[in-house]
């Protein structure tokens, strides 16, 4: 990557993403094609190769090497987790600094199992819950899927789901690619997230998200990061079968 900046191939933003990206991948439950991680085929629900504090240990144990700094960088600001590229780039969005596109998001907890009520006198549906994205404090969870439900099976699962959450309290944001298909379409997604978690915040939060998303470079730092880690429209339309129950 440093030779493609150097050649003008990448710009710098451009090159760290992909590290983002990278690390993420090794710390997520999915594998891109190494031969080519744009278009080839992704591998489902395998185990994460490292945690993110692995990842900045043995990056600690090679000091010298070229492009380790930025690297460390990378490794300490991704969330682990992610099942999908998708997911990894909507951790990003809502953790990175915001001269790195971020948005100033209370913390969340990603692909991890709710507690779920046993029983909810037969009204809930599933045995287990395990949103993309949480915040315990807020009662929100979003969750993306970049697949487009045509068949009657999965809206009524779909719907299923939905009842479910709000059963248990808990407002339930949906993503789909379209939300993913530019900056000003993320940014109007980081927006609803953003008015869901207000209720749970300090004052003055919303302003603080619309400061970030209208900080100067942002949008196109969010535009980079688009480009570097948006799924291709082969992984968009595929199931990205990460399984949520």
């Amino acid at each position: 990557m440093g030779q493609a900046v150097k050649r003008e191939a990448l710009t710098e933003e451009a090159a760290f993403f992909r590290l983002m990206g990278l690390a993420s991948e090794l710390c997520g439950t999915y594998g891109r094609d190494p031969a080519n991680p744009a278009k080839g085929e992704c591998s489902w629900g395998i185990d994460a190769l490292c945690s993110s504090d692995e990842l900045l240990r043995s990056l600690g144990g090679i000091p010298g090497v070229r492009g380790v700094r930025q690297a460390r960088q990378a490794a300490g600001l991704v969330i682990p987790g992610s099942a999908s590229p998708a997911e990894s780039l909507l951790a990003m969005a809502m953790s990175l600094p915001a001269d790195l596109g971020g948005v100033p998001f209370p913390a969340f907890r990603h692909n991890q199992a709710l507690p779920w009520p046993q029983d909810f006198n037969g009204l809930i549906k599933h045995q287990t819950m395990t949103p993309d994205f949480y915040w315990p404090q807020h009662s929100v969870a979003l969750e993306y899927d970049g697949t487009r439900h045509a068949e009657e099976d999965r809206v009524w699962e779909d719907h299923r789901r939905q009842q479910d959450y709000t059963t248990c309290g808990i407002t339930l944001l949906c993503a789909q690619a379209e939300d993913l298909r530019s900056a000003g379409t993320l940014e109007r997604l980081m927006r609803i997230v953003a008015l869901q978690l207000a209720s749970r915040e300090e004052a003055g939060f919303l302003q603080k998200v619309e400061a970030a998303l209208l900080e100067p470079g942002s949008s196109s730092a969010r535009a980079t990061l688009l480009s570097q880690l948006l799924p291709s429209v082969q992984d968009q339309q595929s199931t990205e079968e990460s399984p949520h129950s």
